[in-house]
């Protein structure tokens, strides 16, 4: 797109070129007319000729003598007045050469600082372009950390639920075997209610573990744009004892409990003079806290197991 000012010049250029061409045309047709007036000349000076022969010779010589003085004369008048011209002619070119060149060399000049300064900007535009691309690049780089990152605390957390899971059915199985002894068979120390209390709050702090480790994993799901997965904790979703059915957790998946062993009746027996245990409260499943740091006091009971190990590798855990 040209700008107003090159219009301008380009049209002062193109009248300089007419111009010029218009005092070429009339150089031509001066140098024509001085042609054209040699050869008249010529043709006078051939019928003065034939006049001086027909004349006496003393007249003709006189005669020739008076025009040839007379033609010389006007011939140097007309030279006279030819060199004029063409000195005026010549003058009027430079002039105007000088003009075309002057009006030339700033066009040149204006169009040179028009393409210096189109240069800059559009190396302005690029580095903005580069930035802009340096700014993605480096947010894409973020946003898969942050994806990797959440990744492996996903990872970390299924191995520590599914530790979390091998722990629980062994103390759900330790717990049935404890409810099925015989009446005849010695209570173990401590009385019926210290140890069914203990039992049902190592029972109810793995629970709550759980159901917080579920809970988290749902979160990193959501926040990492996947749908979580439906609460499938094996169990009594509202309130819960001993006396649920049992499933078989003895593997890392996630199946229902083994076709091939009997359920567990949900009428069982207890040792006499005892009780079936309280339910646990449970969680409301939206109301998940952080993940707890749990230090070296503060784990529960059933995590201080010589064969638990909460953070630690998948094939540490216990069976």
């Amino acid at each position: 797109m040209m700008i107003p000012d090159s219009q301008l010049l380009r049209c002062e250029l193109e009248s300089l070129k007419s111009q010029l061409q218009a005092q070429t045309k009339a150089f031509e047709f001066l140098n024509h007319s001085v042609t054209m007036l040699e050869k008249e000349s010529c043709l006078q000076q051939i019928k003065i000729q034939q006049l001086e022969e027909v004349l006496s010779p003393v007249s003709r010589q006189t005669e020739k003598e008076g025009h040839k003085w007379g033609v010389e004369q006007g011939r140097q008048e007309l030279y006279g007045a030819l060199a004029q011209g063409l000195q005026g002619l010549q003058k009027t070119l430079r002039d105007s050469e000088e003009v075309q060149r002057a009006r030339t060399t700033r066009c040149l000049q204006l169009l040179a600082q028009e393409i210096r300064d189109s240069k800059k900007f559009l190396w302005e535009e690029l580095e903005l372009v580069r930035e802009e691309v340096t700014f993605i690049y480096q947010k894409l780089q973020a946003q898969e950390d942050e994806i990797t990152e959440n990744l492996v605390n996903i990872q970390k957390m299924q191995k520590t639920q599914v530790k979390c899971r091998k722990v629980l059915t062994k103390m759900k199985q330790q717990g049935y075997e404890t409810s099925n002894w015989p009446e005849t068979e010695e209570m173990p120390p401590g009385g019926s209610g210290s140890w069914r209390d203990d039992l049902q709050k190592e029972l109810s702090d793995i629970w709550s573990a759980v159901h917080l480790l579920q809970n988290c994993f749902d979160g990193f799901t959501m926040s990492s744009g996947g749908r979580p997965r439906a609460l499938n904790l094996r169990g009594y979703k509202g309130h819960r004892g001993l006396s649920p059915l049992l499933p078989s957790w003895d593997s890392d998946s996630d199946s229902d409990q083994d076709p091939s062993q009997p359920p567990f009746s949900k009428s069982r027996s207890f040792p006499s003079g005892m009780e079936p245990p309280l339910p646990y409260p449970t969680l409301p499943f939206l109301a998940c806290p952080p993940m707890p740091q749990y230090g070296p006091s503060k784990f529960p009971t059933w995590a201080s197991a010589p064969d638990f190990q909460p953070w630690g590798p998948l094939d540490q855990a216990g069976p």
